[in-house]
């Protein structure tokens, strides 16, 4: 490993929530619309009254109230299993793009609204919505808000299905249909640990039918009947095939420390049938004198760079380890400076594979999985 520090610029990406209006005539006058038809080149021009400056902190998992944007309004057909929402931006004035929810109520009377399905992806790209078990005569509305106050031009279309037409990643956007109790699911050997500023949580299943596939959410609290589907993981071997391990690690949460965040694990069988976990709930254990922020290789070259920031002025180890975790080689780079570094690691003489690093700080250490691929 090469003995140096220099300095690198960081951009600092920095999250949002929604700071927005109560419901208002825009509701009232909600615009009928009918599975098959398609709505061109809508505008939400007309119904974004405020650009709010957001406070910083994490996307919220959908919108919470509403400003006087775009509403439209279906009635729910027991005949249709599924209906799919889908809204394709054309223009927008920022690349923030679209949000939207499909919300159950009678009425415009927010205290009555059931949210059903929501996308609030940040980005100017088109959004998918499902509704799961339509309530026959039901009513239903579609709200679709500019992000942050965006203004843009943008097609619907309500699309109904009779059979299940979901994807495993489509059911990302399932992730808040919960008015009937789902059964309860208990996950062998269940646990959550905060390493890395991050949460990784782990479980066995042996299952006696088949399942399709696993969703890990996050809570609010663990109490909390909501959740915001953080992953899909389509599962394998779980009927007679002993236990079938999964993992999932959240590095997309900005976590706080001291603070408490908890995860459930959805089972979702063959026939789209779901069964809930238990929360489990772990406390944000921050590692506050350095952070492991990439480790990449060079191109066409065998040679890694590692990422990494140094928040106090210390001595750091590096130490590669092997896929077992077992130490293969290392070096200590004395009184590395305060910031963004960089340490260049040769890997020129190990095999493809599964690899760690290891970084060690004076009262701390942070540790890195990465994959060595042949060179092309």
């Amino acid at each position: 490993m090469k003995k140096y520090c220099s300095t690198l610029l960081a951009s600092l990406l920095t999250a949002v929530v929604f700071a927005q209006l109560p419901p208002n005539d825009l509701c009232q006058h909600a615009l009928p619309i009918s599975p098959g038809q398609i709505l061109w080149s809508e505008s939400n021009a007309g119904g974004t009254t405020s650009h709010d400056e957001t406070p910083e902190g994490e996307p919220v998992t959908c919108i919470k109230t509403f400003e006087n944007d775009l509403w439209y309004q279906f009635i729910g057909d027991s005949a249709l299993q599924y209906y799919e929402v889908v809204i394709t931006p054309k223009s927008c004035a920022t690349p923030a793009g679209l949000q939207a929810l499909i919300i159950e109520a009678d009425d415009c009377g927010a205290e009555s609204f059931i949210y059903r399905a929501c996308a609030n992806p940040y980005a100017e790209k088109h959004l998918r919505l499902f509704l799961r078990n339509p309530i026959h005569a039901q009513s239903y509305f579609i709200y679709v808000d500019g992000y942050d106050g965006n203004i843009c031009t943008f097609d619907l279309e309500l699309i109904g299905h009779a059979t299940n037409p979901l994807k495993p990643q489509d059911y990302l956007r399932l992730q808040n249909d919960y008015d009937d109790a789902p059964p309860y699911f208990e996950p062998n050997h269940l646990q959550a640990h905060f390493e890395n500023n991050e949460v990784t949580i782990s479980w066995e299943v042996d299952a006696k039918e088949p399942v399709r596939l696993f969703l890990v959410e996050r809570m609010q609290n663990g109490s909390s009947p909501y959740g915001r589907v953080m992953q899909v993981i389509e599962a394998e071997h779980t009927v007679g095939q002993g236990n079938a391990h999964y993992q999932y690690t959240d590095n997309r949460t900005h976590y706080q420390d001291g603070e408490s965040y908890c995860y459930r694990i959805v089972k979702v069988g063959e026939d789209d049938e779901r069964a809930f976990g238990k929360a489990i709930c772990i406390e944000a254990d921050m590692v506050k004198s350095l952070e492991v922020t990439r480790v990449f290789v060079e191109p066409g070259t065998r040679q890694y760079r590692v990422l990494y920031t140094n928040y106090k002025k210390q001595d750091l180890t590096f130490s590669l380890l092997d896929a077992d975790k077992k130490y293969l080689k290392g070096t200590k780079v004395e009184r590395c400076p305060k910031g963004s570094n960089q340490m260049q690691i040769d890997l020129s003489d190990y095999p493809p594979g599964t690899y760690y690093l290891k970084v060690e700080g004076k009262d701390a250490y942070y540790l890195r999985e990465f994959i060595v691929s042949e060179v092309k």
